[in-house]
């Protein structure tokens, strides 16, 4: 559904004469990859507001004001809302279906049963998995049951439960509507994605333990900050222990999308996103109802405000990197400076997948593309001329080529996890290790753009790969021995 909200957003443009679209021209395209971000950036705004309205009914306006301070300052959340991604555009729908199943408890209006259902399934029409928040929706109704209404038959086949579902439906298809027009590519490509789901692997999550533990211990602290992580399970125990209904809701909310993406053999940021408003939440409620004593509470509320600048901090530090000049076109432009014509310049391939846009000072663009084996360092529109200079080398990690090569461009993104765990990767550690302690290259420059405050260097750590999208650390070596290890 994000891909028709963009498209119907480039027609209108087209139909005042703002925008055209010339599919050759990377011009042209950069525009359409600038509306995604744009739309992307609004529904982020948007969420927001929706979540505010959503807190503010159910638990008063200085919950809100601090679960929304909160949830603004995440760093799963800014970085999120930088890219032309699915899954801000699909936590809007999930918040919007939220505040209308708050909206649900409190009138047991029907018409906010058919809003959830309508939020709900465009939820799933821009990210598939987002149908897990039926669940949600379920709780909801039960929630607006009073006690004598209660029995397992309106529990899931109460009217206006029926309606919200037959509404989902139509609007997942409203939101996609390729599924009918295309229900054999459909179906192909749906399984092809299940299985990718289930059984692909990012490489840092490899040797790292089951996904439920990865989650908590690799990614989400740099989705939340390790604060903001420490308070949110002190609030969801809280919350069991307190045991009322819109505690128990959120608290279901964590746990249902927890389970959901610890499923899956890929540990990403993103990923984490559609839990950070429930989170956000519980945090918050915790804050401000927890201490009964005056001093207690304003205790709290200073600690809730300190570690919310701090979410805040390190999204601005990131901001700051991602406003600076990349890495890899700063690499580009050194070595067509210093690295003489003709040389053998090697670059790797990976199963992971980065990449990385810019303009250069000709406003023409480099990529580091994801092809059909894996990573490849493409200099988009001047490759052709990169080609004419250099002979640039495919690796694959292959220790025959390194004879072959006379310089080497290495992207951490690529081997800091196999050095991380070399017992899992002996082939590929030795292959890495083979250019960077042997002997036979040595080190010429390096390009990074450090997370840093004031004068103070952050540890980089090894969050998920594509929270290091903007992070990589570029290094060019030059051979300075012939290969004599085999």
């Amino acid at each position: 559904m994000q891909f028709y909200i963009v498209a119907l957003i480039y027609k209108i443009g087209q139909a005042f004469g703002l925008l055209k679209l010339s599919p050759g021209n990377a011009q042209d395209l950069n525009k359409l990859y600038l509306i995604g971000r744009f739309v992307t950036l609004i529904m982020s705004a948007l969420m927001i507001f929706f979540f505010f309205q959503a807190i503010k009914m159910i638990f008063g306006v200085n919950t809100a004001l601090l679960a929304s301070f909160l949830l603004s300052a995440l760093p799963g959340i800014v970085i999120s809302s930088q890219y032309f991604r699915s899954e801000i555009p699909a936590l809007f729908w999930i918040v919007l279906a939220f505040y209308f199943m708050t909206k649900i408890v409190q009138t047991k209006n029907s018409k906010f049963y058919l809003l959830a259902g309508m939020s709900v399934g465009f939820a799933t029409s821009t990210k598939y998995n987002s149908l897990v928040i039926i669940i949600l929706l379920i709780v909801a109704h039960i929630l607006s049951l009073a006690k004598k209404e209660r029995s397992l038959k309106r529990y899931f086949l109460d009217k206006k439960l029926i309606y919200s579902f037959l509404t989902i439906a139509l609007t997942f298809i409203i939101g996609s509507p390729g599924i009918l027009l295309y229900p054999g590519e459909f179906k192909e490509r749906l399984f092809k994605q299940i299985f990718y789901y289930q059984k692909g692997v990012v490489i840092e999550s490899t040797g790292m333990g089951p996904g439920w533990l990865g989650y908590f211990t690799q990614v989400l602290p740099y989705s939340l900050t390790l604060p903001i992580q420490v308070l949110s399970i002190i609030g969801l125990i809280w919350a069991f222990l307190k045991h009322r209904r819109w505690e128990i809701f959120l608290a279901i909310w964590t746990i249902l999308y927890y389970l959901a993406m610890s499923n899956a053999n890929y540990w990403l940021v993103r990923y984490t996103i559609p839990l950070l408003p429930a989170l956000s939440g519980i945090i918050a409620h915790f804050i401000i109802d927890a201490p009964k004593q005056k001093s207690l509470k304003k205790f709290f509320l200073i600690t809730g405000l300190v570690v919310a600048l701090i979410a805040t901090t390190c999204s601005l530090l990131l901001d700051s990197v991602r406003a600076a000049k990349d890495p890899r076109h700063i690499a580009y432009d050194w070595v067509r400076e210093n690295i003489p014509a003709n040389k053998k310049i090697g670059i790797e391939l990976t199963p992971a997948s980065f990449y990385n846009l810019a303009e250069d000072n000709e406003n023409q663009t480099i990529a580091v593309h994801s092809g059909k084996s894996g990573i490849q360092l493409i200099f988009q529109n001047r490759l052709e001329d990169f080609n004419n200079k250099y002979q640039s080398v495919v690796m694959g990690l292959s220790d025959k080529m390194l004879s072959q090569i006379d310089y080497y461009i290495a992207n951490d993104q690529i081997y800091q996890h196999y050095l991380r765990v070399p017992h899992l990767f002996p082939v590929e550690s030795r292959y890495f290790g083979k250019i960077f302690y042997s002997g036979l290259f040595t080190k010429i420059a390096e390009f990074e753009n450090p997370i840093k405050l004031f004068n103070w260097r952050l540890p980089k750590g090894y969050p998920p790969h594509d929270y290091r999208y903007f992070l990589p650390t570029i290094t060019i070596y030059q051979r300075v021995a012939t290969d004599s290890l085999k």
